[in-house]
């Protein structure tokens, strides 16, 4: 199944989440935040940004760093400016992922918040990353780990009643089976770890077993 059009669904994407998740998606946004503020950033791109919520969180915990937060959906961007708390520091412009409109090594920090799975090409996208990010940048991941080892309770609330929510508040049936097929099977180490561009990685945080924070630090040469 391809990628749903998220500019269709854009003005209900981030209440449902926060609706679907009991508030969690949040609390989840605010641990990539203070794992950013870590490493005292000055520039700091978030790719897939969507609405914006994940740029919002990682600049209140770094005051003091300029964000670029790009996403594919015109629309969800919108929202994101409508929105934006610091226009003077938190930058949104319309771009792609596979062929990032900045110049090599300008940021300190990269982050993506459950979107590296969504992706068309992982292997080109995560290249892009590499190239914009400084020699010992950071690249922070947030995905979901591996959803079907997790309690049988949690699975079945995960595949059927998150995507009846999600279908009945937005009207739209496809874009949240897209999304939680996605996750089911993805394992977001393993497309970011076969790349030479990244020397180490290490888990961050886990979130129960549902969720991964993970950060690669870039080669110095």
């Amino acid at each position: 199944m391809d990628a749903p059009d998220f500019d269709l669904f854009a003005e209900r994407y981030a209440l449902v989440n926060r609706f679907v998740s009991i508030g969690i998606d949040g609390w989840w946004r605010n641990l990539m935040g203070w794992a950013v503020a870590s490493v005292h950033p000055k520039s700091v791109l978030d790719v897939a940004t969507g609405t914006g919520q994940t740029a919002f969180a990682i600049a209140r915990a770094c005051p003091h760093a300029v964000i670029y937060g790009i996403d594919i959906s015109e629309r969800m961007l919108r929202i994101a400016r409508a929105r934006n708390p610091a226009p003077a520091r938190i930058h949104f412009q319309t771009g792609d992922v596979h062929q990032l409109p900045f110049c090599d090594g300008q940021f300190d920090v990269v982050t993506c918040a459950f979107g590296l799975r969504n992706f068309r090409g992982w292997r080109q996208s995560i290249a892009e990353i590499g190239r914009v990010l400084r020699g010992g940048g950071y690249f922070f991941l947030l995905e979901f780990g591996l959803w079907r080892e997790l309690p049988w309770i949690i699975r079945w609330y995960l595949r059927g009643v998150l995507p009846f929510v999600g279908a009945r508040l937005t009207g739209m049936v496809e874009p949240y089976g897209f999304l939680v097929g996605s996750a089911w099977s993805f394992a977001p180490w393993h497309p970011v770890n076969k790349l030479r561009c990244f020397q180490e990685w290490f888990r961050l945080g886990l979130t129960h077993r549902i969720t991964w924070l993970l950060a690669f630090q870039k080669t110095s040469h």
